[in-house]
């Protein structure tokens, strides 16, 4: 499925887009909204026709709420997430990958010429690099990532990566991250258990207050907030 991805990414730009920048909380409601959450890098969001068709850039530390798409991007200087048709695969980009990866440096133009009320035609033309440039990335982390589809699967990486992606999900529990990885949960809380000395439980909660943490540190939410921000479903079990 992944492979069809390139494609996705072609005909997308083919029809010339503007991606628009979500920058405020004011945009979003994510406090009246489902799963609300924030990433630590970039995200870029192609939204399905019943939302029209769109593609939406989100800043990392942008809090925002989940949102039904055919495809989604998150990106950082050396990991590349692609949602595609609800299945995810995450890259770990290579240094050959890492010196053409120039998206986070295109998205903060495009995030500076918005604020900015650039112009429409500027606007389109950084859009259009970023889509070309997804494309080129994604295609050389695919292609490389083939070259080692005969090592076996990590299990605990994989779980735990799904973990780490997923906390704000309230209702997340151990029999979500044993499907996603395709195993049994008791066969997989056995595996991490053996790695990190605690179950998957454990771990999902350990990950969740310390994303609280860091948000409680910044002095920028209210307590309440940073609850729903990571998953939890009250405050005041919180």
């Amino acid at each position: 499925m992944i492979n069809e991805f390139p494609a996705y990414l072609e005909k997308k730009a083919a029809t010339g887009p503007l991606i628009e920048v979500i920058a405020s909380d004011e945009n979003i409601k994510w406090r009246t909204e489902m799963e609300p959450h924030i990433h630590r890098s970039w995200e870029l969001k192609f939204l399905d026709d019943e939302h029209g068709g769109d593609l939406s850039l989100i800043a990392p530390r942008q809090p925002h709420s989940s949102t039904l798409c055919e495809a989604s991007a998150q990106v950082s200087p050396s990991d590349l997430i692609i949602n595609f048709r609800r299945a995810v695969f995450e890259f770990r980009l290579s240094k050959k990958a890492c010196r053409i990866n120039v998206l986070p440096e295109l998205f903060a133009v495009l995030a500076h010429l918005d604020a900015a009320a650039g112009s429409a035609p500027c606007r389109k033309a950084v859009s259009q690099s970023i889509l070309a440039n997804l494309l080129q990335l994604s295609t050389m982390a695919i292609a490389e990532a083939g070259e080692d589809d005969d090592a076996p699967p990590d299990l605990f990486e994989l779980g735990f990566g799904f973990i780490k992606r997923n906390y704000y999900r309230n209702s997340l529990g151990v029999n979500d991250v044993a499907h996603f990885v395709g195993v049994t949960p008791q066969y997989l809380n056995s595996i991490f258990r053996r790695r990190r000395q605690r179950g998957i439980r454990q771990l999902l909660i350990e990950v969740r207050l310390n994303r609280a943490r860091e948000l409680l540190e910044e002095r920028t939410y209210l307590v309440g907030d940073v609850a729903r921000l990571t998953g939890w479903s009250s405050q005041f079990y919180f």
